[in-house]
């Protein structure tokens, strides 16, 4: 697979417009598995239900290719949820109770 990046020069045009240069160049750069020394980590910031469902489908992927860490981190604001801090709760049951209830989050977030 490829990397394609793509350098354009913008500047301001006429009525405060943005306007990018017709010069654009594009430049392609091969990507191999093995070119890859280290394992790329992920992290999701916030634990709302849109931050743990994407935990839940990123945690269960990663698994699944060399190229990425198995470990996941959520980033969680800390709150309390009947007497208990959130994080506690999702790092002892892997389930975010208050923003995706009745959903386990896999062991490695």
């Amino acid at each position: 697979s490829s990397l394609v990046r793509v350098s354009c020069k913008v500047s301001e045009g006429e009525g405060g417009r943005v306007a990018a240069s017709p010069s654009c160049q594009f430049t392609r750069t091969s990507l191999s598995v093995s070119s890859m020394s280290t394992p790329k980590k992920i992290c999701i910031i916030g634990s709302g239900n849109w931050g743990s469902a994407i935990a839940k489908i990123v945690g269960t992927n990663v698994t699944k290719f060399e190229q990425f860490d198995d470990e996941v981190r959520m980033y969680v604001y800390e709150e309390m949820v009947d007497g208990r801090k959130l994080t506690e709760i999702i790092n002892t049951t892997h389930e975010n109770v208050k923003y995706l209830p009745g959903k386990k989050l896999p062991e490695n977030v």
